[in-house]
């Protein structure tokens, strides 16, 4: 039941108009069948009356036959204007639950929840019921089962004014086979388990790769096609070998319930025969009777139809369970921050992944002043780009604070800017790709943002869609694509971000490039605060000051030339970087 009532709730949030219109069309044809059942009694009953000589049964006959036709072009009219309104409303129930789970999914202010292979399971697990056309069917199957479940209640009404034993039998049977339905449906709500939901959404992956261009050559040179075919294949079995057995074994308690059933209508069936044989009911009452007992035949289909809503109920359960654990972390309303460079401090911070006992950051302070800029260095895995998610806000520390003019650290602030190594490839538009979050802005400050991120030259218009697969698209090489995202960020900044993050944003680049980049973004953006990471220490020795992190603390903190006087860890970095630089240019002489 508690399937059906968030099944319900959910539609009538959708569209309540068209809810209450198939509401009353599911009344209308589920009451009209029963006075359709006793018009067309009637007007055998006339013509039985016409053949044997009564006077008056030919002017019953036609009135009959006239509240038959009336009733059937009355049941059509429901039946389309249901039809009309279920179309319609399936689409906005849609429509409203991918409304909830974006909703759900966005609300948090950091990304911490989309690396949680947990959440990641229950989105996978509430978005596969609209992959699915869970939905639709659900809807279209509750329409079914309504009607038929309120003809098969009219029908035994009608069925028990003739014989008040049959109908009771029928229920007796219907009883049996109602209780293997009903696990049925359990079984079928639970394909959409975590577990289950986990192993589908790994067998996917492998199928999606066979046709991902991204790996469509590595694919082909390194004959992976089969073996990502049997990884699909293995993976997908191991899911639904669970799902088979146990619906095997409902199944036999589908059929031996079926057996019951049919078992049940021989008797009855046996017992209308012989009524009719000895003449103790009439050929009219036989014609009501085997309609009736059609109509009631119509409560097992109406079970088979309602499977549809309890995937649909367990569905919108998980979609409720996975909104009411995000909105724990839902982002704070923003308050309007002043204009100008951000005073960026961390106090005491420590972060740990989930799942893992070891602090990437440990009790880690540090201050960036407000219009300044610091280079975060380090080996690879020493936490810069963790650092760097803080510092935007999209983790949360473990204890400590990360503040943002003096208030806690928060993307949807508008204040921070960043580009990210994992920058988005929006397939849109250049100019799209350049003005995501800020509408409206000028195209001559997309260009000029596109010339200071040195793109400004990718044989593009800002109308060409950043995809070849779109006509008239083109493609961009990953030195191309950053450099639009580095444009991206520059507008951002000119709308008033106050802090501008670059972690490893020119990694495609080669090194002249990259330190020429590095310099005149630090040119153009100062007065902001900016945050460099990259391990190329040559990139960033203009930066105001250096941070060197490692075994989660900051080891070293100065300028370039301290920090190399100091003859510490950055300066050994630098110095072997310097080296392998100069060989790499003489032996390229």
């Amino acid at each position: 039941m508690r399937h059906y009532r968030l099944f319900m709730e959910a539609l009538w949030r959708a569209d309540r108009r068209r809810f209450m219109v198939v509401a009353v069309g599911v009344l209308a044809t589920g009451l009209l069948p029963a006075v359709l059942m006793v018009a067309s009694g009637r007007v055998i009953e006339a013509i039985t009356g016409v053949v044997t000589g009564d006077q008056d049964s030919a002017r019953r006959g036609l009135m009959a036959v006239a509240w038959f036709v009336v009733f059937s072009l009355l049941m059509a009219g429901a039946r389309w204007m249901t039809a009309t309104a279920q179309a319609g409303l399936s689409q906005r129930l849609l429509a409203w639950v991918e409304d909830r789970l974006a909703t759900a999914v966005l609300g948090p202010a950091t990304v911490a929840h989309l690396e949680d292979p947990a959440v990641m399971a229950e989105i996978d697990a509430a978005s596969e019921a609209s992959r699915e056309n869970v939905y639709y069917w659900a809807l279209r199957g509750f329409v079914q089962s309504s009607t038929v479940r309120l003809t098969g209640v009219v029908s035994a009404v009608v069925l028990l004014a003739l014989s008040w034993w049959a109908p009771l039998l029928l229920v007796a049977g219907y009883a049996g086979l109602l209780v293997a339905y009903v696990r049925w449906e359990q079984v079928s709500a639970d394909d959409l388990s975590e577990t289950i939901a986990t192993s589908r959404r790994r067998s996917e992956y492998y199928r999606e790769l066979l046709a991902e261009p991204a790996a469509a050559k590595e694919v082909r040179i390194f004959g992976l096609a089969g073996w990502l075919d049997f990884r699909f294949g293995s993976v997908w079995l191991a899911a639904m070998e669970a799902v088979w057995r146990r619906r095997g074994r409902v199944q036999r308690l589908l059929t031996l319930g079926t057996l019951g059933l049919v078992a049940v209508h021989v008797v009855v069936v046996g017992g209308l025969a012989h009524a009719a044989l000895a003449g103790t009911i009439s050929v009219a009452a036989v014609a009501v009777f085997v309609q009736a007992i059609a109509g009631m035949d119509g409560l097992i289909s109406a079970q088979y139809d309602s499977l549809g809503v309890a995937k649909a109920g367990t569905a919108l359960a998980r979609l409720r369970t996975l909104s009411t654990r995000l909105e724990q972390s839902s982002a704070a309303p923003v308050e309007d921050a002043d204009p100008g460079p951000c005073a960026v401090e961390l106090r005491d911070v420590t972060f740990h992944y989930p799942g893992s006992k070891r602090a990437i950051l440990d009790h880690l302070d540090l201050r960036v002043e407000p219009g300044s800029s610091l280079a975060i260095v380090g080996v690879n895995g020493a936490g810069k780009s963790t650092l760097t998610k803080l510092l935007a806000g999209l983790y949360r520390p473990d204890s400590g604070a990360v503040l943002v003019d003096g208030k806690p650290a928060d993307p949807a602030g508008g204040r921070v800017a960043a580009v990210f190594q994992s920058f988005g490839r929006y397939e849109l538009s250049l100019r799209d790709n350049v003005t995501l979050g800020a509408p409206g802005i000028d195209d001559r400050e997309v260009e000029k943002a596109l010339g200071l991120a040195g793109a400004a030259r990718l044989g593009a218009t800002l109308d060409t869609p950043l995809a070849a697969a779109y006509d008239g698209g083109t493609d961009l090489s990953g030195g191309q694509w950053q450099r639009v995202a580095l444009a991206r960020a520059l507008v951002a900044v000119e709308r008033g971000a106050g802090l501008l993050i670059l972690d490893e944003p020119t990694a495609s680049l080669d090194v002249r490039a990259e330190i020429e980049l590095f310099e005149q973004f630090l040119e153009v953006t100062r007065g902001v605060t900016t945050i460099l990471v990259s391990h190329r220490l040559s990139s960033v020795r203009h930066a105001d000051r250096i941070v060197l992190l490692d075994g989660a603390h900051v080891v070293e903190d100065g300028t370039h030339e301290e920090l190399m006087t100091a003859g510490g860890g950055y300066a050994t970095m630098f110095t072997l970087q310097a080296s392998r630089f100069a060989v790499g240019v003489a032996d390229a002489g």
